[in-house]
Parts: structure tokens; sequence; C-alpha cells
């Protein structure tokens, strides 16, 4: 039996899937959208268990350590609990990266600064913010999410990659695009590594569900850009 062409396919009540580009580009979409939440959940696994439980393991080394050396004792108790303090707070960091964010409230501009003071506070880094042209009012909520969605992941994997001194946050409105665009001033990374880097493919996905242009990631040789442009 040959197989089932695409164009055949259809469901009681919807229209065949392929009948036209529009229900193509719907459904390529919806794809997309399905990825990105794979990848984030596989993004979310792997820090915990990559980052967050070597943190807990170096913990316990310690408290064992301590068990059986008494004059080291209270010192390795101390390295202990500095250990798990850093792990509580990674936990919270990621929680508070995954929590659902209502922008209605605080706006996109107002989170992206809490962002950069809490990640400021944290890492010691300095932070600096533009807005050229932004208006709350036109872009819609879910392109403002995805917005704030892709700066969290990427300023959180630059400044782990990179480790930064200074990063800048732009965000420039025009009739018809709306880009955003990261710069600092870390160790340059080679860009064929940075394109196959799973967070950043995690971004490109999630660009694409707004229509967004490819990221372009720039190395320099004292730093790194990062911009992508969504149309409105």
């Amino acid at each position: 039996m040959p197989p089932i062409q695409p164009q055949h396919l259809s469901v009681p009540g919807y229209v065949s899937v392929y009948n036209s580009q529009k229900s193509v580009a719907t459904f390529t979409m919806a794809n997309e959208l399905v990825n990105a939440h794979e990848a984030e959940q596989a993004a979310m696994a792997n820090m915990l268990s990559e980052h967050i439980s070597q943190i807990l393991v170096a913990s316990r080394l310690y408290i064992e350590c301590a068990m059986t050396d008494e004059s080291q004792r209270q010192g390795l108790l101390e390295e202990s609990r500095n250990l798990v303090a850093t792990a509580l707070k990674e936990i919270n960091s990621l929680a508070k990266s995954l929590s659902p964010v209502s922008l209605k409230e605080t706006g996109l501009l107002e989170t992206i600064n809490e962002l950069a003071d809490d990640t400021s506070k944290t890492t010691g880094i300095n932070f600096k913010t533009c807005w050229d042209g932004f208006n709350e009012e036109l872009p819609h909520e879910k392109l403002k999410l995805t917005l704030l969605r892709i700066t969290q992941e990427y300023i959180k994997n630059i400044v782990s990659k990179s480790t930064p001194g200074n990063i800048e946050i732009h965000i420039t409105q025009r009739k018809s695009t709306l880009r955003l665009k990261i710069l600092d001033d870390g160790t340059s990374l080679r860009r064929s590594a940075i394109k196959k880097e799973y967070f950043f493919q995690h971004i490109h996905r999630r660009g694409l569900l707004h229509l967004a242009q490819t990221p372009v990631y720039i190395p320099a040789p004292h730093g790194n850009t990062f911009s992508i442009r969504f149309p409105l």
C-alpha cells in the first residue's frame, strides 16, 4: 500500500492541515513550541544534575571528612555550610527564572532591571540598560515574555561561560521591528561553539515562535555581542 500523503490527512471538524501555507506555518510554530518546552525542561534537569548536585556532593564530602577528623571538624563543617548556602541560592534562582511572570503588573523594562540588580548582587557584575523608543503598550504580552526569557537565558549562560565584569542590555523599538541586544566584556567565545550550545538553540526556538530573525552572536577581542530582531 502506498504511503498516505500529508494532503490527504484530515480530522473531523478541522480543515486539512496542509491545505494552505498558513496551516503549514501554524503547525510548524506549534511544533517549535513543543520543542522549546522540551528544551527548557532538559535545561532545568541539566542545571539540577550537573551543577547543583555537584555542590551538594562536595558538601557531603566535607561532612564525611568532619566525622572522621576531629581536629579539622569545625572548618570542614563551615565549608559544608557555605556550599549548602550556595546550592540554596542556585535553587532559588532557578525557581525564580521558571516561575510564571505577570508583565502586566511590573512591565518588561522594570522586570529586566530587577533581573540585572539580582544578578549584580550575586555576581558583582555591573549592568547598564538602554531603552530606545520602547513602548510597553505595543508589543503583546507573549512577545514581551519571550524577550524576558531570552534575556534570562542568555545572561545566565554568558555569566558562567564568559565571566564578564560588565553587561549592557539594549532594547530598541522602531515602527515595524523590535531588537534585543546584549553586550559583555567577558572572555570571547567561539561563534561556532556558541551556536551548538543547547541554550542558544533554545533561544532560537523561542524566537521562531514570533517569526524572529536568526539570533546573531558576534565574538570580539574583548567581549561578546548577541542580538535578535522581532517583527511587530
